[in-house]
């Protein structure tokens, strides 16, 4: 163990799962203010126990810069989503909150695998070093309060970022009696700004 696991620092991972070990492994390697960029599956952002301490730790230290939710079935053998935790112990002790890019939907299918294209890499590495979060349902700045009281150290993405689509609700009265609907008149107008649309 060399001395990087000790209940009076950031914990001791358990011995069945080796995620938070490696994790941190890599955090207690860095110099003051190193930064690294380290996969794990998605569970390390949510698991209870052990683990949970541990990410308590970690997010009170303000060592976690950024997270990057990556797509399913991208690597061999595992099926499961994974995520890239952004490290950055520069700084750490002032840290407001943590960088979180959803780029679950961001890829290919490629034979029985998914696979991130170049635009699909070039969006998340643009969008993490400029931290814009003008699209929240891709990038979100997430502030500390809202990871430690509202969600309990909680970091699954979900919980801070809705990539779901709109529903697409139907008016059957409007459709049964005739004309376009008002909702869709409305939504054609807001699509095509400054073109006439006569219902």
């Amino acid at each position: 163990m060399y001395g990087r696991y000790s209940e009076a620092d950031l914990g001791v991972p358990p011995e069945k799962n080796g995620d938070y070990a490696w994790l941190l492994h890599v955090l207690k390697s860095l110099k003051s203010s190193g930064k690294a960029a380290i996969i794990l599956p998605h569970g390390v952002l949510f698991r209870g126990n052990a683990e949970a301490d541990i990410r308590k730790k970690i997010i009170d230290g303000g060592y976690i810069k950024g997270i990057i939710g990556l797509p399913a079935n991208l690597f061999y053998g595992i099926g499961i989503p994974a995520c890239i935790l952004v490290l950055d112990n520069e700084d750490a002790a002032e840290r407001k909150g943590i960088f979180m890019i959803d780029s679950s939907k961001g890829f290919v299918k490629d034979g029985n695998k998914n696979r991130l294209r170049e635009q699909d890499i070039h969006k998340i590495v643009t969008t993490f070093l400029a931290m814009d979060g003008s699209d929240p349902k891709y990038a979100l700045f997430v502030l500390n309060e809202e990871i430690k009281v509202t969600n309990e150290y909680n970091l699954n993405i979900p919980r801070y970022i809705d990539n779901s689509e709109p529903e697409d609700l139907q008016d059957i009265n409007e459709r049964l009696n005739g004309g376009i609907p008002a909702a869709d008149v409305d939504s054609m107008k807001s699509t095509r700004s400054g073109a006439k649309i006569n219902a």
